[in-house]
């Protein structure tokens, strides 16, 4: 018994495709799945600028704009992504992440206790950014 395709190729891109949409799932899920805690420490850059008093973060251009922020207990954060490719938030501590955003998605996560939460872009690792949580008196 033969078996035989009556449209090849239709199925080669459709096959292209697929495969390549699984390696992207795969891709992302591995950027910290099964690193250790310490190799995913956050780069000497991602201090650099100055936190900035905000409850936006912009995604564009392959960056988190402003790259720290500084909110209050009880405070929620939202991303917005203005860029043309898929991103993701993840936390350092893997405590939550971000379903992917295509361009203009949000999510919106409430920080209610004080600290820094460090994250990073799921499908962009060299994406960073920080969430600085402390009282206005603090």
């Amino acid at each position: 018994m033969t078996f035989k395709v009556k449209y090849p190729m239709v199925m080669i891109p459709g096959c292209i495709l697929a495969a390549a949409i699984g390696m992207a799932i795969v891709a992302e899920r591995a950027a910290f799945a099964d690193a250790p805690m310490h190799a995913m420490a956050m780069p000497a850059s991602a201090s650099a600028a100055p936190a900035v008093s905000t409850n936006a973060v912009a995604i564009r251009n392959f960056a988190f704009g402003p790259t720290a922020i500084i909110v209050a207990p009880g405070a929620t954060v939202t991303w917005t992504n203005a860029d043309n490719e898929p991103h993701s938030i993840v936390m350092v501590d893997r405590s939550f992440r971000s379903p992917p955003m295509d361009t203009g998605g949000r999510f919106s996560h409430t920080f209610a206790a004080p600290g820094q939460y460090r994250y990073f872009c799921g499908f962009h690792p060299q994406m960073t950014g920080t969430v600085i949580v402390r009282a206005a008196n603090g």
